[in-house]
This record gives C-alpha cells, structure tokens and sequence, in this order.
C-alpha cells in the first residue's frame, strides 16, 4: 500500500502514517477507484475504517448492484482517496 500526502512522491503507508491519516478522518468522505475494461470508475465511500495498522489494510462497503462493483471487485488495485477539509466543494 502507498499513500501520497503531499501528492507529490508516494510512500510506503507505514503504520504511523496509517494511524496519522485515520485520526482525522473520522467522519470523512473517500472516493475509491480503479481501471475498468470500459475506463475508470469511482465512487464516494463514507463507511471507509481502518481495519490494520501492520499490514496497512482498509475496508469499505460497496453494494453489488452499484454500477462501479463489477470494475472494484476484478480490479487489481483499488485508489483510495481521502479528501481533505480544504476539498469541502
């Protein structure tokens, strides 16, 4: 897993940096992505938690009739972004 938080150079998302982003995420908004076949698909996920520190491991729900569930669940990678206060727009 890596993480870009200044969205400049990606980094390992270490525990500390895990548990740092996930203090202030508490009742935040995340968009998920990935490539699909047909191009990329995202969606907003408010139900995203922490579920490890070490392994970095993260957890969201996502219905099976969204359109964005056949993409997620044969995708590779998954993004997840987690928007910022300064993203409220």
């Amino acid at each position: 897993m890596t993480a870009t938080p200044d969205l400049r150079t990606p980094q390992l998302a270490s525990p500390d940096l895990l548990r740092s982003v996930f203090r202030q995420h508490a009742a935040g908004v995340a968009v998920i992505t990935a490539q699909g076949p047909a191009g990329p698909v995202g969606f907003t996920a408010t139900s995203l938690v922490s579920v490890s520190a070490e392994p970095p491991m993260l957890s969201f729900g996502i219905g099976t009739g969204a359109s964005s569930w056949p993409a997620i669940s044969e995708a590779e990678h998954v993004g997840v972004h987690i928007l910022g206060e300064h993203q409220l727009e």
